[in-house]
């Protein structure tokens, strides 16, 4: 009579059950908490962003702009941020003495999604997000205005209306 080992049919039917295990961890894990980055987020709020979770969370900021006055004074400036889990870039705006604001931001190889115009406040305000995955270049432009409708400050770069961030 022939005796069957079956320790070691065990211990690699054990083996192929753990890597399973493991790699389903790793497909339900992956991605979890962050937003996935893509074209699908060009166009929209940095808060609520396409998958639920928003492209502001754990967001970069990585830049002031300076806005300058008719006499070169900087009233105050332009924030752009990134989004490493969405590969987007978008401003924060405020305008300190409470009138509109003008925004635009573009970004290299995506259409272009327009200006936006904000009512008179005191809050911040910010853009729409434009994907700019890797070293993808934005180009930007913002003008406040006083509560009266005079243009209080702008973004300036000699020679073009947009200033280029690459």
């Amino acid at each position: 009579m022939r005796v069957r080992c079956v320790r070691p049919r065990i211990t690699r039917l054990l083996a192929r059950t753990g890597i399973a295990l493991a790699l389903t961890g790793l497909v339900l894990t992956s991605g979890a908490g962050t937003a996935n980055a893509g074209p699908q987020h060009h166009g929209t709020y940095p808060q609520s962003a396409p998958g639920g979770n928003g492209c502001a969370i754990g967001a970069q900021h990585i830049a002031n702009r300076p806005l300058q006055n008719d006499y070169g004074q900087v009233p105050g400036n332009v924030e752009v941020y990134y989004s490493p889990s969405c590969q987007t870039n978008w401003l924060q705006v405020t305008n300190p003495v409470g009138g509109a604001s003008r925004k635009h931001i573009k970004s290299d190889g995506m259409p272009d999604i327009g200006e936006e115009y904000d009512q008179p406040t005191w809050q911040m305000t910010y853009t729409k997000q434009v994907y700019a995955p890797g070293s993808t270049c934005i180009s930007l432009r913002v003008r406040l205005y006083y509560p009266d409708g005079r243009l209080y400050g702008q973004t300036y770069s000699a020679g073009s209306n947009f200033l280029r961030i690459c």
